[in-house]
């Protein structure tokens, strides 16, 4: 039986920091900016539709932008209409939910609803903090490092199922090692992704900015 992974976007692209290498600040995708917050009517549609396809596990990617600016009552909602979808068809298979956050909304209230809830949980953070701080900054040009990591630290005491994804940039490679160093020394699980090139605003393909 195959197996689909549904991705969704709640809050669209809509997010608290400016990341130069963010594939949501590709200006072809503009038209986004202005679509609506996911309603509870089209998020129980779309859960309906979703876990009456049969399948072996109900993998849920809650994705951004940002997805906690959604917040917690939303995510209330989601495993609530789940529940009551498992009751009603009957479902043996697991549903698993997955946030993937940059971390800087994080509080002790989140930690313990999503660890309550068993959501595992992705976190970005490229590496130390001025390898992060490189390009995961807030729009005004502030480094997101120390916001990111306490939203890290708050998962990890709270006993979140919690991963940790870096992009490899130019900064990264100035000194690899020390990256890789910083994320085992913190982290129980982590992984790296190149930085693609990415469209330029008068739409010429560019290197990440470094």
């Amino acid at each position: 039986m195959k197996n689909l992974t549904l991705v969704v976007t709640p809050k669209g692209i809509r997010c608290p920091l400016g990341c130069d290498y963010c594939y949501n600040a590709d200006p072809l995708l503009c038209q986004r900016i202005g679509s609506p917050s996911m309603s509870l009517d089209t998020l129980s549609a779309l859960l309906n539709n979703f876990m009456r396809y049969p399948q072996s596990k109900y993998e849920i990617i809650w994705h951004g932008g940002e997805p906690t600016l959604a917040g917690i009552e939303f995510y209330e909602h989601v495993v609530w209409i789940q529940q009551k979808l498992v009751t009603e068809l009957n479902l043996c298979a697991p549903v698993e939910n997955h946030i993937q956050t940059s971390g800087v909304l994080i509080t002790k209230e989140w930690a313990h609803f999503l660890k309550a809830n068993k959501f595992k949980v992705g976190i970005s953070i490229d590496g130390p903090q001025d390898v992060h701080d490189a390009h995961r900054k807030y729009p005004g040009g502030k480094g997101s490092y120390e916001d990111a990591m306490r939203g890290a630290v708050i998962l990890q005491k709270a006993g979140v199922n919690l991963g940790v994804g870096a992009v490899v940039t130019k900064k990264t490679l100035e000194d690899p090692l020390r990256v890789f160093d910083f994320m085992r020394e913190r982290f129980r699980i982590f992984d790296f992704s190149p930085c693609f090139t990415a469209i330029s605003a008068d739409g010429t393909w560019t290197q990440e900015v470094t």
